[in-house]
């Protein structure tokens, strides 16, 4: 299970301690009009075990944005996102689901007035703390933000992780966490020359906040995105994309959370990169991948980071006929095995790919997922459970909207037929999806309705 990013990841939101209710709006999720089929009464409408699609949000004239979701190895999850309208007052929110509870009520994490979140992610440890972080525009600067959730204590007060300069543009905000309650905080500052820096703050469970650090040293840079994993004993990995000119290169650097940053490297030194995601395993192994472009192709590429020491050289993985290629999924299933996802375009029309990359195996062969003839794949994403068993999902439809799809791959066995999910419309957009042991899965995403974007869910259960 991923244990970083926007995907494979738990945060609980409750309301607060005691009997306060602030925070908690009585909303109640809702079912969609879709057609019902009575010979599939756990989903009607579709096939296979999917729950039937609920909205989480109801206000009349509120639009939700920045959505995000995540899911624990027992099958609960949340549900995260901004609501507010385009000129007025935007709070950032979230609902929890509880596999015997179902989904509890809307708790605002944070109130961000007029001014807006620009991004948002996630991440929980084993035990039920979760973080969420966001960078938060302000008059004359943008800064990033935190909230801790703890299983017993819900949502705490939203700090702001970035203290050394307010008058900086902070960007893309990160978490990942390991299993021993430990947390790091990374983003992007520019304060307005044409340097950015890579910073770093860790949360250690025993005693909190610790100092910033920059990770990058070559104040010559211009970083450009933003990567980061934690393993279990306290070693990860920050990954980013440099841009040297007209070259955008991936950088790493090994984080500790004793000793903090060590010496950063170049992954790649040809091709363009961009759209970097990363995943850890419960060993510490990381595998980061991102859309490496050539001068005579597009690849997907991917290095391995093991739990100490420097990683091996990068992998491209290649397809026969390769074409432009979507950003990439990475998940982490059991010790040492991966699962990539993208999609591809051969010849008129974009498919869904992806491919499994083992301890013994870095550059095993790509595989379809999907070859609908008649409509672009994009949008595609991947949660890896425990055991292996791979589920993915994707769009199907121009540009950013569509319809929502969904396959699953037993560990070691082919891609079983792809099925359509979600409602029956495709002007869906901003698809999410996270996983959890027993082939449990949430697809979340956006969808318009009188005038304003709608949150959806849509739950698989075992089996």
């Amino acid at each position: 299970m991923l244990l970083s990013g926007a995907a494979g990841l738990l945060l609980s939101a409750c309301g607060g301690g005691g009997d306060d209710p602030v925070g908690l709006l009585p909303e109640t999720p809702t079912t969609p009009t879709t057609p019902t089929d009575p010979t599939n009464p756990i989903n009607p409408g579709t096939t296979g075990p999917w729950a039937t699609p609920l909205t989480l949000t109801t206000g009349a004239s509120l639009t939700a944005s920045l959505l995000n979701i995540a899911c624990n190895d027992a099958g609960d999850a949340i549900a995260v996102w901004q609501e507010g309208s385009v000129s007025g007052t935007r709070r950032l929110l979230g609902r929890r689901y509880r596999v015997d509870l179902g989904w509890d009520p809307v708790h605002e994490i944070a109130a961000t007035n007029n001014s807006h979140a620009l991004e948002t992610d996630l991440a929980m440890d084993v035990s039920g703390q979760a973080w969420v972080v966001w960078t938060q525009q302000f008059t004359v600067s943008n800064q990033t933000w935190a909230a801790r959730h703890l299983p017993l204590g819900g949502w705490q007060p939203a700090v702001k992780v970035n203290t050394t300069d307010d008058a900086v543009l902070t960007s893309h905000a990160r978490v990942s966490v390991n299993t021993q309650g430990n947390a790091i905080v990374g983003w992007l500052s520019n304060r307005g020359d044409p340097t950015t820096q890579v910073f770093v703050r860790p949360w250690l469970g025993d005693s909190g906040w610790g100092a910033e650090t920059i990770v990058n040293t070559d104040v010559n840079s211009n970083p450009t995105s933003l990567v980061l994993a934690l393993g279990p004993l306290g070693d990860g990995v920050v990954g980013w994309i440099e841009s040297y000119g007209a070259r955008p290169t991936v950088w790493a650097a090994r984080w500790n959370l004793a000793s903090g940053g060590q010496v950063n490297g170049q992954i790649t030194a040809v091709g363009s990169a961009t759209d970097l995601s990363i995943a850890t395993d419960a060993n510490g192994t990381t595998l980061m991948a991102w859309r490496h472009v050539f001068a005579a192709a597009e690849r997907v590429s991917t290095v391995r980071f093991p739990a100490t020491g420097s990683p091996a050289p990068f992998v491209s993985h290649d397809n026969p006929a390769p074409g432009a290629v979507g950003r990439p999924s990475v998940d982490a299933g059991g010790p040492g095995q991966f699962s990539v996802v993208w999609s591809e375009l051969l010849g008129t029309r974009r498919d869904a790919w992806g491919t499994q990359i083992a301890a013994s195996d870095n550059a095993p062969p790509c595989v379809l997922l999907e070859n609908d003839s008649s409509e672009d794949a994009h949008s595609v994403q991947i949660a890896l459970d425990p055991t292996n068993e791979a589920r993915a999902a994707w769009m199907r439809g121009a540009g950013s909207q569509g319809e929502i799809w969904s396959a699953r791959q037993p560990f070691n066995s082919p891609w079983a037929a792809p099925e359509r999910i979600g409602n029956s419309t495709n002007d869906a957009s901003s698809l999410h999806l996270a996983g959890s042991a027993g082939g449990r899965a949430l697809v979340a995403w956006l969808q318009p309705e009188a005038g304003v974007q709608r949150v959806w869910v849509q739950h698989r259960q075992p089996g």
